[in-house]
C-alpha cells in the first residue's frame, strides 16, 4: 500500500485501487491512505447478479460510505449469464436478449 501511496505521490499515477478487499482491510487501508493525503479511487470485487456478497458482508456499504467506488469483475457471472436463454429470462429488453461480447477478430474492427 505505501508503494501505491509513494506512485500517487510522485505522480506516476492519477488514482490508487485495491482489489479483493474485505471491509475491514479496505477500512484499513483507506485510513493509512488517507493520512498521507491519499484518496482510495475503487476496490474490484467479485460481484454479479448471482453472486452478491459485497452486500451481505459489508464490503458495498464500506465503498459508499468511504466514496470509494466499487467495480465488479465478473459482473455476468464468469459467463454463466450467456448460456442458452438465461440472460433473456432475467431481463427481456438486454440486448434484444441476445448477450454480445466485444471481439478482437480482424472482421469485426471494420
Amino acid at each position: 500500500l505505501d508503494g501505491l501511496a509513494d506512485a500517487y505521490e510522485q505522480g506516476l499515477v492519477k488514482a490508487v485501487g485495491v482489489s479483493n478487499y474485505n471491509e475491514k482491510r479496505l477500512r484499513d487501508a483507506h485510513a493509512r491512505l488517507k493520512k498521507r493525503g491519499v484518496p482510495l479511487a475503487v476496490n474490484q470485487v467479485n460481484y454479479s447478479l448471482i453472486y452478491r456478497t459485497p452486500e451481505e458482508n459489508g464490503v458495498k456499504a464500506a465503498c459508499d460510505e468511504l466514496g470509494v467506488t466499487l467495480i465488479a469483475y465478473s459482473p455476468i457471472a464468469q459467463e454463466v449469464f450467456c448460456q442458452g436463454n438465461t440472460l433473456r429470462r432475467i431481463h427481456p429488453r438486454v440486448l434484444g436478449g441476445i448477450p454480445t461480447l466485444p471481439s478482437s477478430s480482424p472482421s469485426s474492427n471494420r
